[in-house]
């Protein structure tokens, strides 16, 4: 219960940037906003999927994954889930500052 209340927590701006895309009136802030929110919330979203799966976490090293099959596929997402995950804590807010800065620009536009 715990986690999941984690994981909605994490990804809830993820999803304010998609439903506010559709509020924008410039393109590039719709895109922007709308495909940086999609890509991070799958991020956040997978590596979760992989820390239930396997033992461990992204920090000190996946463990035995429950499905064996999986498990290469598994630890080869480990390093750029790894590098990914911590780069929703730059790109995201310097995503959505140049989506503000695009609005901004093309409602203040005569």
């Amino acid at each position: 219960m715990k986690e999941t209340l984690l994981m909605v927590l994490i990804a809830s701006p993820c999803v304010a940037a998609i439903v506010i895309s559709y509020f924008a009136k410039n393109k590039y802030s719709r895109l922007l906003l709308f495909y940086a929110g999609t890509f991070f919330a799958s991020v956040i979203a997978l590596s979760i999927i992989v820390e239930n799966q396997c033992g461990g976490s992204l920090l000190k090293g996946l463990g035995m994954c429950t499905p064996k099959t999986l498990e290469p596929l598994f630890h080869a997402m480990h390093l750029p889930l790894f590098v990914l995950v911590p780069s929703y804590l730059f790109l995201g807010p310097l995503a959505v500052l140049l989506a503000i800065g695009f609005e901004v620009h093309h409602r203040l536009r005569p």
